[in-house]
C-alpha cells in the first residue's frame, strides 16, 4: 500500500475513505464520477474523442484507487459486517459512467461489496437508463437506486460529508497526510518487527527509556480515550435532546396549538380556553427553557469540538429560533383567548344590566305622586347611565379585537391563522348588543314619557289643590273682612271696588284650577288610572267655587239694599228737616 501512488486520484475527490459507516456498520466508500469526468474533459478538450478516452481514464483509475481502499479494512471487519458499501453519485453524472463505476467495483473489489446505493441522476431519462442497466447487467453485490432524501434509509445523515449533505468532516489533503505518516509508521514497525523475530539485538538506551515510560503513556491514551467518549456520548445526548424536542414542536406541540384555535363562544368556553392556554404556556416555557439548555450545551461542545462547530452553531441558532417562534404563537393565542374572556364577561354584564333594565322597564310604574316619579325616574336615568357606559365599553374592546383578529401574525413564518369564525362572531355579538340597547332606549323613551305624564298629573293636582285652598281663603276673606257695610256713598263705593276685584282674582283663580282638573283628567285616562280621584278634586272646586258665588251674591245683596238705604236716606233728610 502507498497513497503517494493514489494521491492525485484521492485529492481530486474521485472516490473516499473518510471513515464512516452505513447503518449497519459497514465502511463507507464514496464515489463522485463526475468530479472525474470533468477533469477528463479538461484534460482532453482539444481530442475529438474525450469521451471515450475519459470512460476508459475512469475505469482505470477507479480500479487503482479502490483496489488500495480495499486493502485498508482488516479481514476481520468485512466478515462481521458482510462486506462494504459503496455510495455512488450519480445525479450528474451519465448513465455510461455509472456503469464504468460499476464494473470498475466488482473488478477492484470481488466479493468485497455488501451493498451499492446510487442516487439517481437529476434527469429523468438518465434515471430510466441507469434502471435498464441494472435489469439487464448483473452484478455479485446488491444494488439499489435511491434519492438524497431516501438515503437516510441506509446511511445516517451524520454519517455523510458535505458533498452529500452531511455534516461528516472530511478533507483529502489531510487524510492523505495523515494516511502517509500511518504507511511510514507500519512500515517502520514492521521492519523493527522483522529485526525482533529475526533474533534482534540489546535494546538501547533511548529504547529503554520508550519501555519504562510505557505505562504512562498508556494512562494518557486511556485518558484521551475517555474524553473522546465523553465527547462522544455529549454529542449524542445533544442530537438527541434536539431531535427530541424538534418532534414534539413539529409533532404534538403543533396539533396542541392547533386544537385551541378558536376564542370560544361564550365567557365558559372562553375561560376553558384561557385555562388551556395557561398549561400550553407553561409548557412552552420550558421548551424555550430546554433549548437554551441544549443552546448552552452546544457552546461548551463547540469549545471541546471544534470540527462540529458549524454544524452545532447552525442546530444551536435553527432550535432557539424554531422555540421562540413556537413560544410567540403561544403567547398571542393566549392573548387572544384572554381578550376573548373580557370581551364576554363585558357582553355578560351588559345582558345583565340590560335585563334588570327590560324587567323594569316591562312592569308599570309603581309611583302615584310626585316624589315617587322623581325618586323612578333618577333610578331610570341612573340604569341608562350604566348601560351606556358598558356598551360603549363593549364596542370599543369588540372593534379592537375583530381589527386584531382579522390582522394576521407577521413574527411567524407559518402560515397565518384564520380567525375569520372568531370575527364573524364579535361584530355579530356587537349587533346583538345595538340591537338590544335600541330596544331598550325605545322602552325607556316610553317610561321617561310616563314619568313626565305622572309628574305633570302630580303637579296639577297639587296646584289645583292649592286653587281651592286659594278660593277658599277668598271666601274666609269675603266673609271676614267684607262683613261690614259703610254707611255713606264713598265707603260704599270702596267697598264695591274691593269687591269686585276679589271676585275677579277668585274668577281667575277658579278658571286655573278647572284648566287644571281637566289636564289632569286627560293624564289620568293616558295613563290608564282611576278617574275618580280627579272627579272628586273637579267636585270639590266646584263645591268651593258655588259657596264663594253664593257669598258674593249675598254680599252684592245687602250692599245694593245698603245703597239704596242711603239714597232713600238723602231724599228724605230734608223734608225730616222742614
Amino acid at each position: 500500500m502507498d497513497v503517494s501512488r493514489q494521491r492525485a486520484r484521492i485529492e481530486s475527490q474521485l472516490a473516499a475513505l473518510p471513515g464512516c459507516t452505513d447503518r449497519l456498520g459497514s465502511p463507507l466508500i464514496l464515489i463522485s464520477p463526475h468530479a472525474h469526468a470533468s477533469t477528463a474533459v479538461t484534460a482532453n478538450k482539444a481530442a475529438s474523442t474525450s469521451c471515450l478516452v475519459a470512460s476508459s481514464g475512469l475505469y482505470d483509475d477507479l480500479v487503482a484507487v479502490l483496489g488500495y481502499f480495499s486493502q485498508i479494512p482488516p479481514p476481520e471487519a468485512l466478515s462481521e459486517k458482510g462486506g462494504l458499501c459503496v455510495l455512488i453519485d450519480g445525479r450528474k453524472t451519465p448513465s455510461r459512467a455509472v456503469r464504468t463505476v460499476l464494473r470498475a467495483c466488482q473488478q477492484a473489489l470481488y466479493r468485497k461489496v455488501r451493498l451499492a446505493i446510487i442516487l439517481q441522476p437529476e434527469r429523468f431519462l438518465d434515471q430510466q437508463k441507469i434502471n435498464l442497466d441494472l435489469l439487464v447487467e448483473t452484478h455479485q453485490f446488491k444494488t439499489i437506486l435511491t434519492s438524497v432524501h431516501k438515503l437516510s434509509r441506509w446511511v445516517d445523515v451524520t454519517q455523510l460529508p458535505a458533498s452529500f449533505g452531511g455534516p461528516f468532516p472530511y478533507e483529502p489533503l489531510r487524510w492523505c497526510d495523515m494516511r502517509e505518516h500511518f504507511e511510514f509508521a507500519e512500515a517502520a514497525l514492521r521492519a523493527r518487527l522483522a529485526e525482533l523475530e529475526a533474533g534482534g539485538k540489546p535494546l538501547e538506551d533511548d529504547e529503554l527509556a520508550v519501555v519504562a515510560r510505557r505505562p504512562e503513556v498508556e494512562a494518557e491514551a486511556q485518558k484521551k480515550e475517555e474524553e473522546e467518549q465523553e465527547k462522544k456520548r455529549l454529542l449524542e445526548e445533544h442530537a438527541q435532546g434536539v431531535n427530541s424536542l424538534l418532534d414534539w414542536l413539529e409533532g404534538p406541540g403543533e396539533k396542541w396549538v392547533q386544537s385551541l384555535h378558536e376564542i370560544g363562544e361564550s365567557r365558559d368556553e372562553a375561560r376553558q380556553l384561557v385555562r388551556e392556554h395557561e398549561q400550553l404556556s407553561t409548557k412552552s416555557q420550558e421548551v424555550c427553557q430546554q433549548a437554551e439548555e441544549l443552546g448552552e450545551l452546544a457552546q461548551r461542545l463547540t469549545a471541546t469540538a471544534p470540527e462540529h462547530a458549524i454544524t452545532l452553531q447552525k442546530i444551536r441558532d435553527i432550535l432557539l429560533a424554531t422555540s421562540q417562534i413556537f413560544a410567540g404563537r403561544v403567547k398571542r393565542q393566549a392573548e387572544m383567548a384572554g381578550r376573548s374572556e373580557k370581551f364576554h364577561e363585558q357582553m355578560s354584564e351588559f345582558s345583565r344590566k340590560t335585563d334588570s333594565l327590560l324587567e323594569s322597564l316591562c312592569t308599570d310604574p309603581h309611583c302615584t305622586d310626585l316624589a315617587g316619579a322623581e325618586a323612578e325616574r333618577k333610578q331610570l336615568e341612573e340604569k341608562v347611565e350604566q348601560m351606556e357606559g358598558i356598551y360603549e365599553s363593549v364596542m370599543d374592546m369588540g372593534a379592537v379585537f375583530a381589527e386584531d383578529l382579522a390582522t394576521p401574525d407577521k413574527n411567524t413564518k407559518i402560515g397565518p391563522r384564520n380567525y375569520a369564525a372568531g370575527v364573524h362572531h364579535v361584530r355579530e355579538s356587537m349587533a346583538a348588543a345595538r340591537h338590544r340597547r335600541k330596544r331598550c332606549l325605545d322602552l325607556v323613551d316610553v317610561r321617561r314619557l310616563k314619568l313626565e305624564q305622572i309628574i305633570r298629573l302630580s303637579t296639577c293636582e297639587r296646584d289645583a289643590n292649592q286653587a281651592i285652598a286659594w278660593v277658599e281663603e277668598l271666601h274666609d276673606t269675603l266673609r271676614r273682612d267684607y262683613n261690614q257695610v259703610g254707611c255713606d256713598e264713598e265707603e260704599l263705593r270702596v267697598l264695591k271696588k274691593d269687591r269686585e276685584q276679589l271676585e275677579d282674582t277668585a274668577r281667575s283663580t277658579y278658571n286655573y284650577g278647572k284648566e287644571l282638573c281637566q289636564v289632569a283628567l286627560v293624564l289620568r285616562r293616558s295613563l290608564r288610572m282611576d278617574a275618580i280621584p280627579q272627579k272628586q278634586l273637579a267636585d270639590k272646586l266646584e263645591h268651593t267655587w258655588g259657596r264663594l258665588c253664593r257669598a258674593l251674591t249675598e254680599h252684592d245683596s245687602r250692599t245694593h239694599i245698603c245703597g239704596a238705604f242711603n239714597s232713600a236716606c238723602i231724599q228724605v233728610g230734608p223734608t225730616a228737616q222742614n
